[in-house]
C-alpha cells in the first residue's frame, strides 16, 4: 500500500511539474531567440513576435502581478513617453515611416518587459533560465548576424558582455547570497575585467572589476555593517571605492594604449579620443557634443522619431577646437554621411527624439536602478551576483550607450532582474519588521 501511494504521489509530482519545466523551457528559449531579428516596419526579434503571441495567452492569469510597485509606475511612465513621441512627432511632422518606427520601438519595448516580467517575476529560478539564455543566444550572435564592429573588435562588440554576464550569473545560481563563497571568485572577475580592458572594452572592464570589488566588500566584515546602519564614512568609502576604480582602469588602459601594448591601431585611437579638453570620455562618444545642443536648441517638444537636421552634425568639428587630434577629413565625411542628429546616450537620444518627455522616461528607470542596487547591496538576495553587474551596466547605458532595437529585449530581462530584487528586498524588510516587532512585544 505504502508503494502503492509512492508511486501515485510521485506521478501527481510529475504532472504537477511538467508545466512548470515546459515553462521554464520556453523562457530559457525566449532568452536564447533574442539575438536574431528580421526586419518589419523596424528590426524584429523572434523573441520578440512569441511575447506579443504570449501577451495574450498569460495576461489574464498573470496581470495581477503587474500590480506590485514599483511596476505602475514604470508602465506610466512608459505611457508619457510614448505620449511625448507622438506629440512630438505630429508637431514636427515627422515622416510617416520614421514616426511609425519610433512609436513602434517604445510599444515593443512595454511589450517585451511585461511579458517577460508576468513569465519570471514569481520565480528566481526563472530569471537565471531568462539570463543564460539571453546570455547564450548572443554568444550566438555574433556567428550569424554580427555586427559591421564585430570583425574589428570582437570581445567588444560581440563575445564581452554575454560571457562576463554569464559568468555572473553561473556564479549567482551556484552560489546565491552565499557571499563569502562569491568573494572566493573575486580574482576571476578581475582577470576577465583585465581582459576586457585589453581587448579594448574599456567600459566593460570597468564595471566588471567594479562589480567584483562591490561583491566582495559586501561579503567583508566592512559590507555587513550595510545591512544594519550606513554611517557617512561608510557611504563616502563606497563612492571612493567607484571613482578609484575608473580611475585606474582609465589610468591602466592609458598606459597599456599609450606604450602600444593594445596594438598600433588602439594607440592612434587612444591618442585622438584623450587628448583633448574634456577627455576621454568625450573624445570617445563624440555623439554627445550634437545632442546636447539638439536638446538646448529645443528641450521641451523634441526633434522627433530618428531625428534629423544636418546643421547638429557640424558640432562634431567642435572636437578640433577642443583639442581633439582627429582628422579634419575624416570628420567631415563622417558629417555628410548622414543627416540623423548624433546621440550616444540613452537619455540624450530619446530627449532629442521625444522631448523632455522621453528624458522623464530614463531619468526614472535610472532612479529606480540605483534605489534598487543599493537596497540590494545592503540586503543581498538570490540575485545578487548578476544584479551588481547588470546595475552598472544599466547606469553607463543610461548616459553613455545608444538605445537600438538590440537593447530593447536587453533592457527587459534588466528591468525584470532589478525588480524581483526588489520584490526580494521588500520581502525580507518586511520579514525583519515583523520579527522585531514580535520580539519588541515579548
Amino acid at each position: 500500500m505504502r508503494a502503492a501511494v509512492s508511486e501515485s504521489e510521485r506521478r501527481a509530482a510529475g504532472m504537477a511539474s511538467s508545466p512548470v519545466m515546459w515553462m521554464d523551457a520556453a523562457v530559457f528559449l525566449i532568452g536564447l531567440g533574442s539575438f536574431y531579428h528580421i526586419f518589419f516596419v523596424g528590426e524584429v526579434y523572434p523573441s520578440e513576435i512569441a511575447l506579443f503571441v504570449l501577451l495574450f495567452m498569460i495576461f489574464g492569469a498573470k496581470h495581477r502581478y503587474l500590480s506590485r510597485q514599483p511596476v505602475p509606475m514604470l508602465i506610466a511612465v512608459f505611457a508619457i513617453w510614448l505620449l511625448g513621441q507622438v506629440g512630438t512627432d505630429l508637431i514636427r511632422h515627422t515622416p510617416i515611416r520614421d514616426m511609425m518606427r519610433g512609436w513602434a520601438a517604445i510599444i515593443v519595448f512595454f511589450i517585451d518587459f511585461i511579458v517577460v516580467y508576468m513569465l519570471v517575476s514569481e520565480q528566481v529560478r526563472r530569471v537565471y533560465f531568462l539570463i543564460f539564455g539571453y546570455a547564450l543566444g548572443w554568444l550566438i550572435a555574433p556567428l550569424i548576424q554580427p555586427s559591421p564592429s564585430f570583425s574589428a573588435e570582437p570581445w567588444k562588440f560581440g563575445f564581452g558582455v554575454p560571457f562576463i554576464l554569464m559568468t555572473f550569473a553561473y556564479l549567482g545560481w551556484r552560489h546565491g547570497r552565499a557571499l563569502y563563497r562569491l568573494r572566493k571568485y573575486t580574482v576571476l572577475l578581475i582577470f576577465l575585467g583585465l581582459i576586457s580592458i585589453f581587448l579594448n572594452a574599456r567600459s566593460l572592464g570597468a564595471y566588471t572589476i567594479l562589480s567584483s570589488l562591490l561583491i566582495w566588500l559586501r561579503g567583508s566584515r566592512v559590507g555587513e555593517r550595510f545591512r544594519w546602519k550606513v554611517s557617512l564614512r561608510r557611504l563616502l568609502f563606497l563612492i571612493a571605492l567607484v571613482f578609484i576604480t575608473a580611475f585606474g582602469v582609465k589610468q591602466l588602459y592609458g598606459y597599456m594604449a599609450d606604450h602600444g601594448l593594445l596594438g598600433e591601431h588602439a594607440r592612434m585611437k587612444y591618442e585622438m579620443q584623450a587628448t583633448g579638453k574634456l577627455g576621454l570620455l568625450i573624445g570617445g562618444r563624440a555623439e554627445l557634443i550634437p545632442a546636447v545642443f539638439a536638446v538646448m536648441d529645443s528641450p521641451i517638444i523634441g526633434h522627433g522619431s530618428w531625428a534629423k537636421d544636418p546643421k547638429y552634425r557640424e558640432y562634431l568639428l567642435l572636437l578640433l577646437e577642443l583639442g581633439y587630434q582627429q582628422s579634419e577629413e575624416q570628420l567631415e565625411r563622417g558629417i555628410e554621411s548622414s543627416d540623423l542628429i548624433p546621440h550616444h546616450s540613452h537619455i540624450l537620444q530619446n530627449w532629442v527624439w521625444a522631448g523632455i518627455l522621453g528624458a522623464l522616461f530614463w531619468a526614472f528607470v535610472l532612479f529606480w536602478v540605483v534605489r534598487i542596487a543599493w537596497h540590494s547591496f545592503r540586503q543581498p538576495n538570490e540575485l545578487f551576483a548578476p544584479l551588481v553587474f547588470l546595475s552598472l551596466l544599466s547606469i553607463w547605458d543610461v548616459f553613455f550607450s545608444p538605445l537600438g532595437s538590440m537593447t530593447r529585449f536587453v533592457w527587459a530581462v534588466k528591468l525584470t532582474v532589478l525588480l524581483v530584487s526588489w520584490r526580494l528586498v521588500r520581502q525580507e524588510q518586511r520579514a525583519a519588521r515583523s520579527l522585531r516587532t514580535r520580539w519588541g512585544g515579548a
